[in-house]
């Protein structure tokens, strides 16, 4: 950077590196005549330079706003990098001259701006004593610096010192097209004669696209678009950026004709040229031809503008239109997703009221099976007392009743004993089925064959209404779940025990559990408020996405706790099945609980189950968590509710690990149903 003292005049200097052929004092001597005081000096080293700028810089009131660096043998870009460590000059603008055809060397230089001019070799003093002062005046103004009154004068009066003053062009082009315009119109009065002024109403067209310009008009009011029609459509292309010129960009391109139509949008005030008139006007004055060439450098360059604005406005357009079109996939995705769910829940509903009309037509059938399976035992224990004959069945019907069921390992084991006095298995195997197992009662039956048909009826008569008493209390026990299942859930029930809701829940899907062990660990729990027909449906989900992760073998655990402060901070209790299939897949874990999602063939299904985010969500609506944690090997569904009430169900009474074999299953690598 430039000294902090700016405000004082500073003495120029400008310095001369040549490390190569040439000489650098020559230029020197050459420059120093052209310059407004002996301001060079010339070195040969990048080090030399860098030590007269330490010294000049203790100085404190001499700037250095041009370096020449002539003709370097090595890297120009390392070179000024170097140079441009010395804080005096650091801002400074460097002049290459080189001998050389192609430079690779200087992008870095040219990167951040460093790099001025490029002249080749040999030098011409006046045009290198050119570019300093150019240089210098732009560096002063950059930097506002103040230099020496003799170097201030100099930079502002060019044609000094045999110095060629610059053409008029560049300073046109940063001037605006306004006086352009005004300059264009004293021209032509003053070639032409006057000009009348001509008033164009709205939707005059004063070029059209693919006919031949035979005019330019010089805009002075008004305003005019540029139209283009491409596939018969009709684009406004420019409003804008038409300019105060119409018809000279068309000029480029006569044969094939105008580019755009022009038209008036509003009533416009212009100056009609005849494409003759321009030709004399052209031949008159240089300073036409280069009025018209910054008006259509300017026309353009507005245009160019003007096409990268719309660019820009259409990339921003496409990256909300794109943000928009997700925000919409999104929002389509929940509507299918809400009305997933509402399709799931009427289903619900159609089996609630399905279920509760079943289960109350099977109520009165089931209980007169009972009722006649207990007069038939009546009965039959009547008729069968009434001849001492008969004790023989009455006895055999009464233990058929009460005998506990045997194992496979125990029958045969009877079989075998009983086949040492009875010859033929067969018949042995019907006196086990009798209650026959002691070899001396087989002994006498064997005797008297009259006996062994009425034991054998007896127990046979016993056997069938066992069965249908066993029958008819399973089909009560089912109609007792189907119902607890099924109630309406217009208000939430308090006290209730979820271990119940379990185990009705397994005794509905035992057909879907078939060849899988369940193992009960239930522990006395407090009652909580709840909507048992969800949270039943709940736990249907979970059994049974078990279920199908173990591919019907396999062994699944129905565990109930109490935890402490596991919710919120406060006591909750907990329902857990956990089972040994597969495990769910790291990579999809995180969406199982996204709504209705599935890997079952890649698609959705409804069928039982309901899905894990329906699931979660009747947890949710109990200000409740369901989570899930899996491995290769075990995966474990957790139901956290909070406890709302001090009722304790003791499960002491339900059936212990592995109380129904067929029974089993939950979560695994396909967890949505």
């Amino acid at each position: 950077m430039v000294p902090q003292d700016i405000g004082e005049e500073k003495a120029v200097r400008l310095l001369i590196i040549g490390p190569g052929e040439y000489n650098p004092a020559q230029l020197s001597h050459e420059l120093d005549p052209l310059l407004p005081e002996t301001s060079t000096l010339a070195v040969r080293t990048v080090d030399e330079a860098l030590a007269r700028a330490a010294a000049w810089r203790t100085i404190g009131n001499i700037v250095v706003p041009v370096v020449i660096i002539l003709d370097p043998p090595g890297d120009v870009d390392n070179m000024i990098d170097s140079l441009t460590e010395n804080v005096l000059l650091k801002s400074s603008r460097y002049l290459l001259l080189t001998s050389r055809l192609a430079h690779d060397d200087i992008a870095r230089s040219i990167d951040y701006g460093g790099l001025a001019a490029v002249l080749s070799l040999p030098w011409t003093p006046s045009i290198v004593a050119e570019h300093c002062r150019a240089e210098t005046a732009r560096w002063s103004e950059e930097l506002d610096v103040e230099t020496s009154a003799a170097w201030t004068k100099w930079t502002h009066y060019p044609g000094k010192r045999g110095v060629q003053e610059s053409t008029s062009f560049l300073p046109m082009l940063s001037k605006g097209q306004e006086w352009a315009i005004e300059k264009m119109v004293e021209h032509t009065d003053r070639i032409l004669g006057p000009r009348p002024r001509l008033t164009l109403p709205v939707g005059t067209r004063l070029t059209r696209q693919g006919v031949p310009v035979d005019a330019l008009y010089l805009v002075l009011e008004g305003e005019v678009s540029l139209r283009r029609t491409e596939y018969g459509t009709n684009v406004l292309a420019h409003r804008a950026s038409s300019g105060p010129i119409i018809g000279l960009v068309s000029l480029s391109h006569e044969a094939e004709g105008a580019h755009f139509t022009s038209v008036a949008t509003t009533e416009c005030l212009a100056i009609r040229l005849s494409l003759d008139q321009l030709e004399r006007m052209v031949q008159a004055d240089q300073e036409v031809s280069e009025l018209l060439t910054v008006l259509a450098i300017k026309a353009l360059t507005s245009r160019l503008v003007r096409a990268e604005e719309l660019h820009l406005e259409k990339e921003d357009l496409s990256t909300r239109l794109e943000a928009e079109t997700q925000r919409l996939g999104a929002a389509l995705r929940e509507l299918e997703a809400t009305r997933a769910e509402l399709v799931a829940q009427a289903r619900y509903a159609t089996l609630g009221e399905l279920a509760a009309g079943i289960a109350h037509e099977l109520n009165n059938p089931v209980g007169a099976l009972l009722r006649a399976a207990d007069f038939i035992s009546k009965d039959a224990t009547t008729l069968l007392s009434s001849d001492r004959r008969l004790e023989l069945a009455l006895e055999a019907a009464r233990d058929a009743r009460e005998v506990r069921a045997r194992s496979t390992s125990e029958e045969r084991a009877i079989v075998r004993t009983l086949m040492e006095v009875v010859k033929e298995r067969d018949v042995a195997q019907r006196m086990m089925r009798a209650g026959v197992t002691e070899v001396s009662t087989a002994k006498t039956l064997v005797r008297n064959p009259d006996s062994w048909r009425l034991v054998e009826a007896g127990a046979s008569m016993g056997t069938a209404v066992k069965n249908v008493e066993v029958a008819a209390r399973r089909i009560q026990e089912l109609v007792a779940s189907l119902r607890s299942y099924a109630r309406p859930d217009t208000a939430a029930e308090v006290g209730i025990d979820i271990n119940q809701i379990m185990e009705d829940t397994l005794r509905l899907i035992t057909h879907r559990m078939r060849g899988i062990d369940v193992e009960r660990s239930y522990t006395q729990l407090p009652g909580v408020t709840c909507f048992p027909g969800k949270l039943g449906q709940v736990f249907t989900n979970l059994l049974v996405n078990a279920a199908e992760s173990l591919g019907g073998s396999g062994v699944v655990q129905v565990v109930s706790d109490v935890v402490a402060e596991g919710l919120n901070g406060a006591d909750c209790v907990r329902m857990r099945v956990i089972d040994d299939g597969p495990g769910i897949d790291p990579g999809i874990l995180d969406k199982v609980f996204d709504m209705h999602f599935s890997t079952k063939h890649g698609t959705v299904r409804f069928g039982l189950g309901m899905g894990l985010g329906m699931s979660r969500q009747i947890i949710e609506d109990h200000r409740g968590l369901l989570l899930v944690d899996s491995l290769p090997g075990r995966t474990e569904f957790s139901v956290l509710l909070p406890i709302e009430a001090e009722t304790i169900f003791d499960m002491g009474d339900m059936p212990a690990n592995g109380g129904l074999q067929e029974f089993g299953g939950a979560g695994g690598a396909d967890c949505a149903d």
